[in-house]
């Protein structure tokens, strides 16, 4: 189990989500584990997150649904797609 999970739920986010998970990269690095809640994308995100992230999990639309459809984890830190590019804290995380 990962000291830190970061959910990020997704809807219809393929033209954001490379970049956004890219972004988050050097925390995976550092054993983070990224975890991608796609709430029923037409569009090809999960598929697009799938190499990017640790885990991608289908679940129920709705934000509350999507963070909470990761495993139990000891600390959780849930973060929309189009907040993950403009993170500067990224780094200070790993930490």
């Amino acid at each position: 189990m990962s000291w830190l999970s970061i959910i990020v739920p997704t809807l219809n986010e393929a033209q954001i989500i490379v970049p956004a998970l890219t972004r988050l990269e050097s925390l995976r690095e550092r054993g983070v584990e990224i975890i991608v809640a796609d709430g029923g994308s037409s569009d090809g995100t999960p598929a697009l997150a799938a190499p990017l992230a640790d885990q991608v999990l289908t679940a129920p639309p709705g934000r509350a649904h999507q963070m909470n459809a990761g495993p139990a984890w000891r600390c959780c830190f849930c973060m929309p797609t189009r907040t993950c590019p403009r993170m500067p804290c990224a780094p200070s995380i790993a930490r």
